[in-house]
C-alpha cells in the first residue's frame, strides 16, 4: 500500500499540493482526475522520488520516499506525459539502453527486451527507429521501458493523450493485463470515460487539494446522489415524469421542467427495482422507446465537470560548451531526464557520463594535434616538456570549459540560455587577464600587494597565458611562477587551479542536477544544526 501523509509542495509562491493525504491500495488501478495545474504531475513526480515534498511523508510499505529514494525508484516505473525520443535508436536498442542503466546484466537483457516487446505487441517493430513509430506505438514502447526493471508500481502521466480510439482501447487492455500480473497502476488522465472503464479507484484533485477519493461508485454517489436511469418516450413525457415521482424507487427527476422526450431520474435499488419501474411505465400505457440505467461509471465525466469548473586553446574553449552546455536541460527538453533519474544511475554517474561523452569529441580534436607536435619534435623544434605541457593545458582547458557548461545545463532550464552563459564564461576566462593587464598598464594598481595577488590568480588561471609560457620556454615555462609560496611552472599552476575549479563546478552540478535542490539540501543543514546544538 502507498500511504501519502499530509504532503505540501510549494514552488516559490505557487502551492502545487496542500495538505494532501491519500491511501492507494495494492494492485489497484488508481485514477487521478483534475484539470491542468491541479497537481497531478507534481504528485506523480513525488511518488517517483523525482522531487521531494516541501513537508509531509510518502510511504511505500515500510519505506519513506525522501529517506530511501533509490530503493523506492527501483520499485517504480515512471511514464511521463511526453515520450522522450533518442532519434537514432531502434525499439530494441531503446529498451536495451534502459535495461543497461537499470543494472540488468547483459545475458538477461535480450530475453527481457523480447518479452516486453511481445507484451506490448511491438515484436515486428524491434528494428524500427523509435522516432518513426506512431504515437500509439511510442506510448506502448514507453510503457515497456517503464516495465524494464519489473517494478511493483507504475506511474502513468496522461498515457492516453494523443491516441486514436483504437490505440486507446489497446492501451486500456494492456493496463488491465498488467493489473492481472499484480502491478499497482497510478494513472492521471483527462480522458475521464477511459478512467471509468479501467480504474478500480479514483481521486479527484482540485488546486492541489484532494476533493474526494474512493472507488468510482462511491465517489459518484457522494457527489451526484444515486444511480440514474434515462427514459426516452414517444409522447406523454409529463405523465411519465409524474408517475416516476410517485415511485418509491425514484428519489429525484432531474429534468422535471424540461419538455423534451428524454427523462433522467435518480433511483436507488437493484435490477429488480429497475424491472418494477419499467413495468409501471408500460402498465400506464407510457410509450417507452428506450429505458437504460446510467451507472456511476458512465457519469464520471459529469462528476468531474461539476467539481473542476472554475586559437587552438581558444578553439577548444569554444568547442567544449557545444557538447555539454545542453547535456542536462537538453534531456529535460526531450522529456527523457525523469526516465534517467528513475534508473539506478546516481547523479555522479549521470553527470560524469555526460561530461565524458561531451569531452570525447574535444579530446579527439586534441589527439589530432599530436602528429603535428611529433613532427616538430622529430626535427628538433620543441622539447618533450613543451609537448607534454601544451597537451595538458589543452586537456585541462577542455575539462574546465566542459564542466562549467555542464553546470550551466543543470542550473538553467533553457538550452539556449545555458549555452549563452557557458560561452560568456569562456570569453571572460580567456580575455580577463589580458584586458585587465592592458587597462592597468602604467597605473599604480599593480604595485598594490592585494591587486598583485588578484593579477597572479588571473594569470595562473588563464589558458592563453599558460600556453604562451609553455610554448615560448624551452623548459615548458618552468621556474618562473609563484603561487602560495610554491615555485611552479605556469602550466602546473594553471592545471592545479583549473582542476580545483572543475571539481567545485562538478560538485555543484551534482547538487543542482536533481529537481528542487534547495528543498533537498536545506533539511540536511537543519539536521546538522540540530545535532550541533544537541552536542
Amino acid at each position: 500500500m502507498i500511504n501519502i501523509q499530509h504532503i505540501y509542495k510549494r514552488y516559490r509562491s505557487v502551492h502545487a499540493l496542500e495538505d494532501f493525504s491519500l491511501e492507494i491500495p495494492q494492485r489497484a488501478i488508481f485514477g487521478l482526475i483534475g484539470p491542468n495545474g491541479a497537481g497531478k504531475t507534481t504528485l506523480l513526480r513525488i511518488l517517483g522520488a523525482l522531487i521531494p515534498p516541501t513537508t509531509g511523508q510518502v510511504w511505500f510499505g515500510n519505506e519513506e520516499v525522501t529517506q530511501s529514494p533509490t530503493m523506492v525508484q527501483r520499485k517504480v516505473g515512471y511514464m511521463p506525459d511526453f515520450f522522450g525520443v533518442y532519434s537514432d535508436l531502434t525499439s530494441e536498442e531503446y529498451l536495451e539502453f534502459y535495461a543497461g542503466i537499470h543494472g540488468i546484466s547483459r545475458h538477461r537483457r535480450s530475453k527481457i527486451v523480447s518479452d516486453l516487446l511481445e507484451l506490448v505487441d511491438l515484436t515486428s517493430k524491434r528494428d524500427t527507429l523509435v522516432e518513426t513509430l506512431s504515437r500509439g506505438m511510442q506510448q506502448r514502447l514507453c510503457l515497456a521501458r517503464a516495465l524494464i526493471h519489473d517494478p511493483d508500481v507504475l506511474l502513468l502521466d496522461e498515457p492516453a493523450s494523443g491516441l486514436d480510439p483504437r490505440a486507446r482501447v489497446e492501451f486500456r487492455e494492456l493496463l488491465l493485463t498488467l493489473q492481472g500480473m499484480g502491478k499497482t497502476i497510478i494513472i492521471s488522465s483527462h480522458i475521464l470515460l477511459e478512467l471509468a472503464e479501467m480504474c478500480t479507484d479514483i481521486a479527484i484533485i482540485r488546486a492541489g487539494q484532494l476533493v474526494l477519493a474512493g472507488n468510482v461508485e462511491q465517489v459518484t454517489h457522494s457527489l451526484g446522489g444515486g444511480n440514474q436511469i434515462e427514459v426516452r418516450v414517444l409522447e406523454r413525457a409529463n405523465d411519465a415524469k409524474q408517475l416516476l415521482k410517485e415511485m418509491s424507487e425514484i428519489s429525484n427527476v432531474l429534468n422535471e421542467n424540461d419538455d423534451g422526450e428524454v427523462i433522467q431520474a435518480e433511483f436507488s435499488g437493484n435490477n429488480q427495482a429497475l424491472r418494477h419501474i419499467l413495468a409501471e411505465l408500460i402498465a400506464h400505457d407510457i410509450p417507452v422507446v428506450s429505458f437504460a440505467p446510467r451507472r456511476a461509471v458512465e457519469r464520471l465525466e459529469e462528476v468531474y465537470m461539476s467539481i473542476t469548473e472554475g586559437a587552438s586553446a581558444i578553439l577548444i574553449v569554444f568547442i567544449a560548451p557545444a557538447f555539454t552546455a545542453t547535456a542536462i536541460n537538453g534531456e529535460k527538453e526531450r522529456q527523457t531526464f525523469d526516465l534517467l533519474l528513475c534508473s539506478k544511475l546516481s547523479a555522479f554517474s549521470l553527470l560524469a557520463g555526460k561530461l565524458i561523452a561531451g569531452l570525447v569529441n574535444v579530446l579527439l580534436l586534441i589527439a589530432a594535434t599530436i602528429p603535428l607536435f611529433s613532427l616538430v619534435f622529430f626535427f628538433g623544434g620543441v622539447s618533450p616538456l613543451q609537448v607534454l605541457s601544451t597537451l595538458v593545458i589543452f586537456i585541462v582547458t577542455a575539462i574546465v570549459a566542459g564542466t562549467f557548461s555542464l553546470f550551466c545545463s543543470t542550473l538553467v532550464h533553457r538550452p539556449t540560455a545555458s549555452t549563452a552563459a557557458a560561452y560568456t564564461f569562456c570569453a571572460f576566462w580567456l580575455f580577463a587577464y589580458p584586458v585587465v593587464s592592458i587597462l592597468t598598464l602604467g597605473s599604480s594598481l599593480p604595485s598594490n600587494s592585494r591587486w598583485y595577488i588578484w593579477i597572479q590568480w588571473l594569470n595562473a588561471w588563464n589558458p592563453i597565458s599558460a600556453l604562451n609560457s609553455a610554448v615560448s620556454s624551452g623548459q615548458g615555462g618552468a621556474g618562473n611562477f609563484y603561487l602560495f609560496r610554491l615555485h611552479l611552472a605556469p602550466w602546473v599552476a594553471f592545471t592545479l587551479v583549473s582542476l580545483v575549479v572543475a571539481i567545485i563546478l562538478f560538485l555543484l552540478s551534482i547538487v543542482f542536477v536533481k529537481p528542487d535542490p534547495v528543498g533537498r539540501v536545506l533539511p540536511r543543514f537543519r539536521n546538522l544544526g540540530k545535532k550541533s546544538v544537541q552536542s
